[in-house]
């Protein structure tokens, strides 16, 4: 079996390459020039392993959510994105995020980063989306986000940091 698959225990091979992905709504998307929707399932995720040749519409909103449980209940956040497509991505685990890095860099698609709004979270932010995507890349503020802060922020936490 090993020898028909590659023979990955004999070298060092990344054999998930990919990265996670969901909505709530239909997606409309091409894998490799096909039409196809990514169909939401509650309790589902799609791993996108062959996502050099995944593409989604370009008015299809790439949403990526830094938090691995806001990104299971990413449906919660509906009410937070009236009027478009969105395609929830996740950064993890970590060492996929290179693969979502190089998929987004070959899209037209706009970028919202749902990130935390700490220090490490901005910077990952700038850092890792921002720094390469330029324009296309959109930090979600909430509208509200001083009453968030002043509820269920945790100055300790932030002053440590």
């Amino acid at each position: 079996m090993a020898a028909v698959s590659g023979q990955t225990k004999l070298r060092d091979t990344r054999v998930w390459q990919g990265f996670m992905a969901h909505s709530y709504l239909p997606v409309p998307c091409t894998l490799h020039g096909l039409d196809f929707v990514l169909t939401p399932t509650p309790g589902l995720f799609h791993f996108i392993a062959d996502y050099k040749a995944f593409v989604p519409r370009p008015d299809v909103v790439v949403v990526g959510i830094e938090n691995a449980e806001s990104f299971a209940q990413a449906h919660k956040l509906r009410y937070l994105l009236p009027g478009i497509i969105p395609l929830f991505v996740s950064r993890y685990p970590q060492q996929q995020s290179k693969d979502l890095m190089a998929w987004l860099a070959a899209l037209p698609n706009s970028y919202l980063h749902m990130g935390d709004y700490d220090f490490a979270g901005i910077n990952i932010y700038l850092q890792e989306y921002k720094k390469h995507l330029g324009d296309r890349a959109t930090l979600f503020i909430p509208p509200h986000i001083d009453h968030l802060l002043t509820t269920y922020g945790n100055r300790h936490l932030y002053d440590t940091q």
